[in-house]
C-alpha cells in the first residue's frame, strides 16, 4: 500500500542509512565479543565469560544492534513507499526483539555477570536512550 507519493526516499534513506551506522558501531564496539547467538560464557575454548561491553554505544542503550537492524528495515520500508509493512515490521521485529532481549538478559543476569549487569540495567536504558 502506497502511501508516502514519492516523498518516501526523503526519509527512508537516512533511517535505513543510520540503522547500518548503529549496528555497525554495536558490532565494532563488542568486536570479538559480539556474536548473533545467546551465549553463556566460555566461546572457542576460553575457560572464562567475555566482559561486559558498557562503553561506546553500550553506554547509551544495552541493544544498539537490534535498535539498528529495526531501524534500518523500517527504513527500508519507508523507501519503498509502503506504509504497511513499516508499521507491520516494527511490531513483529520489536515484538521479536523485545522476547529475544527478555531471554537474553535473563542469561546475563543468572548464569554470566549477576549483579554487574543489574547495575548496568539501572544505568542505561534497553533500547532508546532516556525512554525504555
Amino acid at each position: 500500500m502506497r502511501l508516502w507519493n514519492g516523498h518516501g526516499s526523503m526519509w527512508g534513506t537516512p533511517l535505513a542509512i543510520g540503522g547500518i551506522f548503529i549496528r555497525m558501531a554495536a558490532i565494532a564496539t563488542c568486536g570479538n565479543s559480539f556474536s548473533h547467538y545467546i551465549e553463556t560464557g566460555a566461546r572457542s575454548g576460553e575457560n572464562h565469560p567475555n566482559q561486559l561491553i558498557t562503553h561506546g554505544i553500550y553506554s547509551w542503550c544495552r541493544h544498539p544492534s537490534y535498535i539498528g537492524f529495526l531501524v534500518y528495515v523500517v527504513g527500508m520500508q519507508v523507501i519503498l513507499g509502503n506504509f504497511l509493512l513499516s508499521l507491520l515490521s516494527l511490531i513483529v521485529l520489536g515484538r521479536f526483539f523485545v522476547q529475544r532481549m527478555d531471554v537474553e538478559e535473563w542469561i546475563l543476569v543468572n548464569q554470566m555477570y549477576g549483579q554487574e549487569y543489574v547495575e548496568y540495567q539501572k544505568r542505561v536504558k534497553r533500547m532508546i536512550p532516556g525512554v525504555y
